[in-house]
């Protein structure tokens, strides 16, 4: 995938997210030097350490995953296979959201695309549309406080459904960008012709479309 350049201020904030993966912290410094996306590439190859072997991160990110949905759902794992949907696999609706977080409970990793957050955040908004309602009596304020949170919830419940329509291999491939040391056998290794996945999955996140076409100097 061709990537365009993006301005690095704007990008601090999800530096974290790509960092995470393989265990690695980009100094002031070393971004100092950064001038396009492609130039953050090369210095995330750069900080990437370790052992470089010819294996695939996926497929053992997989069998990690099938193992732990196979002790939480009570299941042989010879049925999950990868092009299993996740929907079928979890069974009724009203117990999936417990069984996905006891299985990212095993995995000790989250999957921020289910709907347990979304209570959290229905609760913590009308707590907040109650207190703003309490003091200002503006039906304009609460009035867009509410489109905000319908819009947010809508948003979420979308992709939630997306989530519940992929399949174990979308999910093992979602978690190999997001996790990668931590569903390689061996944390000491890498391949080195994963980590333009690992870099693209973080880039597809954090930057907009439009912004990844061409190439311009920051």
């Amino acid at each position: 995938m061709q990537l365009s350049s993006y301005e690095i201020e704007d990008l601090e904030d999800s530096l974290p997210v790509l960092e995470k993966p393989i265990n690695i912290e980009f100094s002031v410094e070393e971004l100092t030097t950064v001038k396009t996306l492609n130039d953050l590439y090369e210095l995330f190859l750069r900080k990437v350490e370790g052992i470089p072997v010819d294996d695939c991160t996926t497929q053992q990110a997989f069998y990690k995953i099938r193992g732990a949905f196979a002790v939480v759902l009570g299941l042989p794992k010879e049925e999950l296979k990868p092009m299993a949907i996740l929907k079928d696999i979890l069974g009724r609706k009203n117990s999936r959201r417990g069984s996905l977080r006891k299985i990212a409970l095993s995995l000790d990793v989250s999957f921020d695309r289910t709907f347990s957050n979304v209570f959290l955040f229905v609760w913590l908004s009308l707590i907040i549309l109650t207190s703003i309602g309490a003091f200002l009596y503006t039906s304009i304020v609460l009035a867009g406080i509410l489109i905000y949170m319908l819009f947010t919830l809508g948003y979420w419940v979308n992709d939630y459904r997306l989530f519940l329509n992929s399949t174990l291999g979308d999910l093992a491939e979602e978690m190999m960008g997001e996790h990668y040391l931590k569903f390689r056998r061996k944390q000491t290794t890498y391949n080195p012709t994963e980590m333009r996945k690992v870099f693209n999955a973080w880039a597809l996140q954090s930057i907009p479309e439009y912004k990844l076409q061409g190439e311009t100097v920051l």
